[in-house]
């Protein structure tokens, strides 16, 4: 933390309609929204912003915002604590981040010889809250991951229950967060990955329907015909001599 340095700090009024000019800043800036909205203008970008946002400034690169509404600012400029790394736009902010803010608020408002020691510690805070917070909103979630382990080894045997011990959490609470995230169950969209995969070797390969089939991830020829039929309304053998014989696209 003692790499932190609060290279400026201030609390502005923000007016509605006002646009502030066209600036920049050497160090990275981050920006508290208190009450207001608006849109911030940079780097050929616009982020739109409201009560809580929180607004970050690369160094060097121009920008203004276009206020809305009106309201406050909360502005600190921070230099280290690999602030850089934060990417630069609108962010939602934290309980934890708001407290930091209003923290640096009454360090402007009580001036002491511990002020500028106070602001740079406020100032790293504020920069690793963030840093970690972005990272958290960057992550895949849960059910992102089991999609991409699907991906990657849907011609392997999978269940809920080895796919929900691989992310380390419950097997019902995947169901819940799969299903919530992309509209259907985990299990289906596994057997529609493995069909399709299916139907495009049937389309483009001479191989037997039983290799298909386990290539797919079926080691029961027989299942896999009846989750094929089911599918694509029709024998595996019967999808592929209909598309040999359909007229190609023009």
């Amino acid at each position: 933390m003692a790499q932190a340095k609060c290279a400026f700090a201030f609390v502005v009024e923000v007016k509605k309609g006002r646009r502030c000019r066209e600036h920049g800043h050497p160090c990275t800036e981050i920006v508290l929204c208190h009450r207001g909205a608006g849109t911030l203008v940079q780097a050929g970008h616009r982020y739109p912003y409201r009560d809580g946002s929180l607004l970050v400034y690369e160094p060097g690169q121009t920008h203004w915002i276009e206020p809305r509404t009106g309201g406050w600012h909360i502005c600190v400029g921070v230099i280290g604590c690999e602030v850089t790394t934060i990417p630069p736009g609108v962010h939602a902010s934290n309980g934890r981040l708001r407290q930091l803010f209003g923290d640096v608020r009454d360090a402007l408002e009580h001036t002491s010889a511990r002020q500028q020691l106070r602001l740079d510690l406020l100032a790293g805070l504020i920069a690793v809250e963030l840093s970690e917070l972005t990272c958290r909103a960057t992550a895949p979630t849960h059910a992102q991951r089991a999609r991409e382990i699907i991906e990657h080894s849907f011609h392997e045997p999978l269940s809920v229950r080895a796919l929900a011990e691989k992310i380390y959490i419950s097997p019902d609470y995947l169901r819940q967060v799969f299903r919530r995230e992309f509209g259907e169950s985990l299990m289906h969209y596994l057997i529609r990955r493995r069909l399709e995969f299916a139907a495009d070797l049937l389309r483009s390969t001479p191989d037997p329907v039983k290799a298909i089939a386990g290539q797919a991830g079926y080691g029961n020829p027989y299942h896999f015909s009846r989750l094929f039929r089911k599918r694509f309304g029709q024998s595996p053998s019967a999808y592929r001599s209909q598309s040999r014989t359909a007229p190609a696209a023009t």
